[in-house]
């Protein structure tokens, strides 16, 4: 606070205590103030509901700008959370679509799974047939009887017959 308002509040203060203590003994009180004293009030009152002002416009305009980022900020949030959340609904459909498809696999008898004993049983992989060809050319390399020539190439011919049937 300058000296100058100091010095016009100690003298108003003064005023107002001279009139207190001879409010008994005047009849009628008709106080008598410096119109530049009054001036000075009214400017400081005004200075100071011009201060509050501007401090409520200035703490207005803060709280605006944390809104726009807060409001920015929730935006950027809700676009990855819808994104997130469409990711997996469609893990979601796809799933389903894969259970859809493995439940008409089971129910179709004609599909026999690898990991299972039934298709070990009946089925005999490729390798093994291609291993028994060549078991078998290495024999007919080796082999000087007719017949069981004949009956080597004869063997060779169903195994090939096999691949080639799939």
């Amino acid at each position: 606070m300058s000296e100058v308002r100091k010095e016009i509040i100690n003298r108003l203060t003064k005023l107002v205590d001279q009139r207190k203590n001879l409010a008994g003994e005047i009849k009628y009180d008709n106080c008598i103030v410096s119109t530049t004293d009054l001036d000075f009030l009214l400017n400081m009152i005004n200075e100071d509901s011009y201060i509050s002002k501007q401090k409520v416009k200035d703490k207005i305009e803060e709280l605006d700008i944390a809104i726009d980022f807060a409001q920015k900020d929730l935006e950027e949030k809700y676009n990855e959370l819808m994104d997130e959340y469409h990711k997996k609904v469609q893990e979601v459909i796809n799933l389903e679509q894969d259970i859809k498809i493995l439940q008409d696999d089971f129910e179709d008898k004609r599909l026999v799974y690898i990991d299972t004993p039934e298709f070990q049983d009946s089925y005999i992989p490729k390798q093994k047939i291609k291993d028994k060809i060549e078991d078998l050319e290495k024999k007919m390399g080796y082999e000087q009887n007719e017949k069981s020539l004949i009956h080597l190439h004869k063997q060779r011919k169903i195994l090939n017959e096999l691949l080639e049937d799939k």
